[in-house]
């Protein structure tokens, strides 16, 4: 969780969720609205209570509130040091909140220990494979989403066993993101 802290004047920008919140003592509901996957945009707007409508009148007060923005998880996992750091680095600066991992059994722990939205994991690791990993998993989880990278011949195998996308390496940060946003969505 990361706490976002903003002074509203106005109607600031971009949709997707509504969630009221009481802001005493103006007698008015601040409505956040949470952006897509993992960024943390968010659009407010000061509504009157009695009638529920957005305030015409041109009469916004400002306040200062604190909204407290889920970011989405991604537990990453791949065994190359240098490999994990850069893409962990891309998937930070779009908003997404990353725990690593350097091989399946490291992995596995620590999916026991915070279930991620969204697992992105290398197939070829030392110890527990990818392969391995996504099987214990989706015995016991079939909603958290798996995509799998690998720049070898492994990736149709781990469709058919549970990921539900897959990026063949070497690929660009765009294709990565794009992957992960597709993937979040369905």
């Amino acid at each position: 969780m990361s706490v976002l802290h903003c002074s509203i004047v106005h109607l600031i920008t971009d949709i997707t969720t509504i969630s009221g919140k009481s802001l005493y003592p103006f007698e008015r509901t601040l409505n956040t609205i949470e952006s897509p996957a993992g960024r943390n945009a968010w659009e407010a707007q000061l509504v009157d209570v009695a009638d529920g409508s957005p305030n015409i009148e041109g009469n916004w007060r400002p306040v200062s509130v604190f909204v407290e923005t889920a970011m989405t998880k991604i537990l990453l996992v791949e065994d190359e040091e240098r490999v994990r750091s850069l893409l962990k680095e891309v998937l930070e600066s779009a908003g997404y909140e990353i725990q690593e991992a350097s091989s399946g059994k490291e992995a596995l722990q620590r999916y026991a220990q915070s279930r991620p939205d969204l697992i992105l994991t290398d197939i070829v690791m030392p110890d527990t494979e990818g392969i391995e990993m996504i099987i214990k998993i989706r015995k016991n989880d079939a909603k958290v989403k798996i995509i799998a990278m690998s720049g070898g011949d492994y990736l149709e195998m781990a469709k058919k066993l549970g990921a539900d996308g897959t990026l063949t390496k070497p690929f660009s940060n765009q294709v990565l993101l794009d992957a992960v946003k597709a993937t979040l969505e369905k």
